[in-house]
């Protein structure tokens, strides 16, 4: 548990300053850019990401999972180069026959790729070896020297993204420029450093290079799902609507995007310690991971309502151009949706530590099913808050898929599924009224609701973590 507070600390905040300069940009933007054109970054966003999974092709997480040993680690990182240098020039060479061909339902989206094709392709490659090598170093556990390139490249990438905005274009390129720019300028630093890993070796001939692409090829599949399903509203309003409306939209769900990316932060200390302790104890490793699915449950609800007040009170008006703040009710829907994630973050080890990468894809088959479906149905309806809907209700489906159909749970599993299933309840009628009433105050009540629900029915499960960690304090102290 030490270890993994410790390692945890070092990749929460290098994340969240990652994260935050991702966060500031997006903030910036609205002061430079229309609606209309935050939609194209959010549409120029949407192809890259694709676009990045598909030639990914699941390395990034086989890294995570077998780059672990030491004796093999450099052996699987020249796999998975190779792999996703072959599979890059395949997309390459495919998305510009799709391009041609044309897709009515993405008219927009595509004229904008076709427009900026190289870019894109460049900012794919970018995106491509920075996941790796974020993997690489997770599974080498080298936490200092992560934080460290991780910190250079948001600082690198803020600078750029505003000064790009300032001093030269006004459109979605820049970001795209920014992020390409400052992932490939580290990427030289990290091999240049005198500890770089030797990509030595035959990639076909390594033990376990099969298992490493039929563990990583669903998960790929499984990404491109989830990237799909992160942009479904935004598609369907781009179809439905008009491109100032998805900027609108696409401005706050990229702000709750950003919030899921604490979870990761997280999730790259929590998973390999989890592998190692369900080798050890599963047990243990059981109810550490009930533990953690209440302080969840519990912390997130009580930290959202904190930030309704104080962005009722200054914040809001402080931050956001006018056009947005006569919108917050979608964002405050929206923020919903990183609770469920966090509840996912802390579940989905589970799979992959057994390895049913082919269950996952599943699953993930089916929430992209019941996310178009709602999507489709409820932004016809009711507009961009069908849109902020459907995107809590697929975060609702997606932690509670990962979190009941798991039949390890042991002692206390009851006990976590009916909390979940509490939350859910309360969650969704704290939407409602906030849909129903237009009160940020009502919700913020409701949401200091569903913390105390949680810790009451869990706070048992969550007490030994945290007497663990003031304990650990203690003896730094």
């Amino acid at each position: 548990m030490s270890s993994l507070i410790a390692r945890a600390s070092v990749y929460l905040v290098s994340g969240l300053v990652a994260q935050g300069a991702t966060f500031c940009l997006w903030l910036v933007l609205p002061w430079f850019l229309t609606p209309a054109e935050v939609g194209y970054v959010t549409l120029a966003l949407f192809a890259v990401e694709l676009l990045t999974m598909f030639s990914l092709a699941g390395m990034d997480a086989a890294l995570i999972r077998f780059a672990t040993r030491s004796d093999v680690r450099e052996l699987t990182l020249v796999v998975a180069l190779a792999t996703t240098g072959t599979a890059f020039v395949i997309v390459a060479g495919l998305t510009y026959v799709v391009l041609k061909a044309g897709i009515p339902f993405l008219a927009n989206t595509i004229i904008w790729v076709v427009a900026h094709y190289v870019l894109v392709l460049i900012a794919v490659a970018a995106n491509v070896l920075w996941s790796l090598y974020q993997s690489y170093q997770v599974a080498a556990r080298q936490a200092r020297e992560y934080a460290i390139f991780q910190l250079v490249r948001a600082v690198v990438y803020l600078g750029l993204g505003i000064g790009g905005l300032v001093f030269f274009a006004q459109d979605a390129s820049v970001v795209l420029m920014a992020a390409a720019t400052a992932s490939l300028g580290v990427l030289v630093l990290f091999t240049c450093r005198k500890n770089r890993p030797v990509l030595l070796g035959n990639p076909f001939h390594i033990t376990g290079f099969g298992q490493m692409i039929n563990y990583g090829l669903p998960l790929m599949l499984n990404s491109v799902l989830g990237v799909s399903a992160s942009y479904t509203q935004r598609l369907v309003i781009d179809h439905y609507a008009d491109i100032s409306t998805l900027g609108l939209f696409g401005f706050f769900a990229a702000i709750a995007i950003q919030l899921n990316g604490f979870w990761a932060s997280i999730n790259r200390a929590w998973t390999p310690e989890f592998f190692s302790l369900m080798a050890d104890d599963s047990a243990r490793s059981i109810r550490l991971l009930q533990g953690m699915l209440v302080l969840v449950s519990t912390t997130y609800p009580l930290l959202l309502a904190v930030y309704v007040f104080f962005g009722e009170v200054f914040i809001n008006e402080l931050v956001l151009n006018a056009t947005y703040v006569a919108h917050t009710d979608i964002l405050y829907i929206l923020l919903l949706a990183p609770l469920f994630c966090g509840l996912y973050t802390v579940a989905y080890p589970l799979y992959y530590y057994e390895l049913k990468t082919h269950r996952i894809f599943m699953i993930s088959l089916f929430l992209a099913v019941a996310n178009l479906i709602l999507s489709v149905v409820l932004i016809r309806a009711w507009g961009m808050v069908g849109a902020a809907s459907s995107f809590v209700l697929l975060s609702i489906l997606s932690a509670g898929t990962y979190l009941l159909c798991y039949r390890g749970w042991a002692e206390g599993g009851t006990r976590v599924v009916l909390m979940l299933i509490a939350i859910t309840v309360l969650s969704m009628c704290a939407a409602g009224l906030l849909i129903a009433t237009h009160s940020p105050w009502i919700f913020m009540v409701a949401l200091l609701v569903i913390s105390t629900v949680a810790w009451c029915m869990g706070g048992t499960l969550a007490s030994p973590l945290l007497h663990q960690f003031l304990d650990k304090r203690k003896q730094i102290s």
